[in-house]
């Protein structure tokens, strides 16, 4: 069985090592970048399943990267982490202004729970459950 690889691209260092840990634990293959042009350029090298993406990056944000993801990497999912609540409201003015949020397969709301971030994961990894 193929090993999922997933990216967290997220600036905060802390929540990444912690996210980092738990998925390994589960088996996954996982590597993390604290910035969007981190990011980007594991992106265009290794072969990942998954991103977790934040939203809120230094220099380029994550739509952004979340737009570069649609335009050029389409088989990739992508699920945003953001501590906006507007995110995730339907219809809200955060998606009116950043309508580029349609292209993630999911978002999740900080602070999130692990076992959510885990289903999601396996979910999004599993054709016949996505």
């Amino acid at each position: 069985m193929n090993k999922i690889k997933i990216l967290i691209v997220e600036d905060d260092e802390e929540m990444c090592e912690e996210l980092r840990e738990i998925l390994e634990s589960e088996g996954y293959l996982v590597d993390v970048a604290y910035n969007a042009i981190g990011g980007l350029r594991d992106i265009n090298i290794d072969g990942y399943n998954i991103v977790l993406l934040d939203l809120k990056l230094p220099g380029v944000s994550g739509i952004e990267v979340l737009k570069y993801i649609h335009e050029h990497v389409i088989a990739l999912k992508v699920i945003v982490l953001t501590g906006s609540p507007m995110a995730k409201a339907e219809g809200g003015d955060f998606k009116h202004n950043y309508p580029e949020l349609a292209y993630a397969s999911a978002i999740m709301n900080k602070p999130f729970s692990i076992p959510e971030v885990l289903d999601k994961i396996k979910q999004l990894s599993d054709p016949e459950r996505s």
